[in-house]
């Protein structure tokens, strides 16, 4: 029995589904359709590309004159020949700061060269000083 039931609440649910889909449908049907909203889409595309073909065809071309063609040439030779001539300049510079900086290095090595013998000649002074005295000292106690 309870199959019964279960096949009846089953049928009347698909029955309901039914019938709200079929009035769901007639009230669209009632209503203005989707397709006239998308054939006045249309429309006003088609009037908006007219507009353009109107305007490309009333375009007009200017020519370039030969000497325009030709200054727009030697400017950017002009162009050019500053950009080469910069790089000539930065690398010159580069190579002096170089240079000098190799220069710099050397005279720097040389100072500490010749401050290392002062001071290893000092240390030298130093230690004959301390020997010498030692040597006094230990004389005069025997």
């Amino acid at each position: 029995m309870a199959k019964r039931h279960g096949k009846l609440i089953c049928a009347a649910i698909i029955g309901a589904a039914v019938g709200c889909g079929l009035a769901y449908l007639n009230k669209c049907k009632k209503e203005e359709s989707w397709d006239d909203d998308f054939d006045d889409f249309q429309d006003e595309l088609d009037d908006d590309f007219d507009d353009e073909e109107e305007v490309t065809a009333s375009r007009e071309y200017v020519t370039i004159p030969k000497e325009a063609a030709e200054t727009v040439t030697d400017a950017a030779k002009n162009v050019k020949n500053a950009a080469v001539d910069a790089a000539k300049d930065i690398t010159d510079a580069a190579a002096d700061a170089v240079e000098n900086a190799k220069d710099t290095l050397e005279d720097t090595a040389e100072d500490i060269k010749d401050g290392a013998k002062d001071a290893a000649q000092a240390v030298a002074d130093a230690v004959s000083e301390t020997v010498d005295r030692v040597k006094e000292n230990v004389s005069k106690n025997k």
